[in-house]
């Protein structure tokens, strides 16, 4: 088998013919295939995923370490997930685990420009945004969602009102990052829901909730916009409907009562 042949038929949905060839990488070693593969199998063979991050984390994937936390974290078990959270302070890929990453990365360029196949475009997507085989770059991860986006790809929506939502954090070069922007990160999750996006959630209303919720506690905070208390409120409270979850809501209320108590409140 050839990464031009797992490539394809995972972007294709081919999802027996991606599996087998994804599994045979991860078999050879191959770092970016062992955290691949195990994202294709956690939900249906958990223990088999967490063998296959295992494997990549020991080689420093930081990207098999997040999922090693969740797994751990969502299983109660606290002190393995503590342990991958901590670990992803200090990972560093093996010279060899860079370079599968950045064969593999370059196959999923290649298709996504030779084919224009959405899968792939969004996929390349997120290797910009998370540096993983590709160099790090926002504006690149944009560019190429933008594209998915206007196909009707709903997750890549999704993706640009992430970037949106919460900016290139650490990522200071100007030519590289992407300023936070509330309103546009409010239109791409319309339009994600729209479309009927659901990430991990049971269904759009969820998920649109989640992602109003966190725009709301941003108008709260100022973090990537100007504070604005009724901006807060009215989307905490849509979010909280939506998603049939008002702690959040409750939340809000409190501590905006506390800052009332203290002489700094506006209720």
């Amino acid at each position: 088998p050839n990464l031009q042949a797992a490539v394809t038929a995972y972007v294709r949905g081919d999802n027996a013919t991606a599996a087998r060839l994804w599994q045979s990488f991860a078999e050879r070693g191959n770092v970016f295939a062992q955290t691949w593969y195990g994202d294709m199998i956690v939900k249906s063979d958990r223990a088999g995923a967490i063998k296959w991050y295992l494997a990549a984390a020991n080689q420093g994937d930081v990207f098999a370490m997040r999922a090693l936390y969740s797994q751990y974290e969502a299983a109660g078990q606290s002190a393995e997930a503590k342990k991958w959270s901590e670990a992803q302070e200090s990972a560093a890929l093996t010279a060899t685990a860079k370079e599968d990453y950045a064969a593999t990365a370059k196959v999923f360029l290649k298709t996504a420009e030779s084919t224009g196949n959405v899968v792939a475009q969004r996929l390349v997507g997120e290797l910009y945004r998370g540096g993983r085989g590709l160099p790090e770059n926002d504006r690149e991860a944009v560019r190429w969602w933008r594209l998915a986006a206007a196909k009707g790809d709903a997750a890549s929506m999704n993706s640009l009102g992430d970037v949106y939502d919460f900016g290139s954090g650490e990522l200071t070069d100007a030519a590289k990052s992407v300023k936070g922007d509330i309103e546009e990160a409010e239109r791409w999750y319309r339009k994600a829901y729209a479309a009927g996006f659901t990430g991990r959630m049971r269904t759009p209303q969820e998920y649109l909730g989640r992602n109003l919720v966190w725009i709301g506690q941003h108008y709260q905070t100022g973090f990537n916009c100007t504070p604005d208390l009724e901006k807060a409120e009215k989307h905490i409270v849509e979010g909280s409907r939506l998603s049939d979850d008002w702690d959040d809501a409750c939340m809000f209320y409190v501590s905006q009562g506390d800052r009332y108590a203290e002489g700094d409140g506006v209720y």
